[in-house]
């Protein structure tokens, strides 16, 4: 199947480079996804010695290795499979030849190995998709904050105006910033 890859594999990792099956004398060594000079992502596919095969995906990008170990928690692990699976699918997909040859991804069909290594019906994950939400997710975080900065301003406001006949301005404003530049000995914050 991997040496006429074209017929059968699609996915980020073999849009730019190709398979190349290794043998020696003749011998099936290993399968190389991509070159090891990527920046993004390359794999290896290999025979153990205990005749299990071994699919590597080496990934590069540092966001992308923190996005997918973000999913990933001791206890439950659904989320970090899935979304491994996601990578996997992403990267490197199987797919019958006469489903490949339609071009329509709404007509693939997975050869059956393949569907049954995979175990499920991963969809594929487009890092694009993903960075459009880390960037929503950062751009949330900044709504966020602006909405808490204006809330403590306008409770410094408060404080000001409730207490102008006790304190001035200028005082509470030095309270204030002594009190956030120290905060273990300043009484306010404790």
């Amino acid at each position: 199947m991997f040496d006429n890859y074209r017929k059968y594999v699609i996915g980020n990792l073999i849009r730019k480079q190709k398979i190349l099956v290794v043998r020696d004398s003749g011998h099936f060594e290993r399968v190389q996804l991509g070159a090891a000079k990527s920046k993004t992502m390359y794999g290896t596919l290999y025979l153990r010695p205990d005749r299990t095969i071994r699919l590597e995906l080496k990934m590069r990008s540092a966001k992308q290795i923190l996005e997918l170990l973000s999913y990933y928690k001791e206890k439950d692990r659904t989320a970090y499979h899935q979304m491994a699976l996601s990578v996997l699918t992403s990267t490197i997909d199987i797919l019958t030849e006469d489903t490949k040859k339609t071009r329509q991804p709404e007509l693939y069909v997975r050869e059956q190995f393949w569907s049954t290594f995979l175990s499920s019906e991963p969809k594929k994950l487009k890092w694009k998709d993903v960075q459009k939400k880390s960037e929503a997710g950062q751009k949330s975080l900044e709504v966020s904050y602006n909405k808490s900065l204006k809330a403590i301003v306008g409770r410094i406001y408060n404080l000001a105006n409730r207490f102008a006949d006790y304190k001035n301005k200028n005082s509470i404003t030095e309270e204030l910033l002594s009190a956030i530049g120290n905060p273990v000995e300043t009484p306010l914050l404790s």
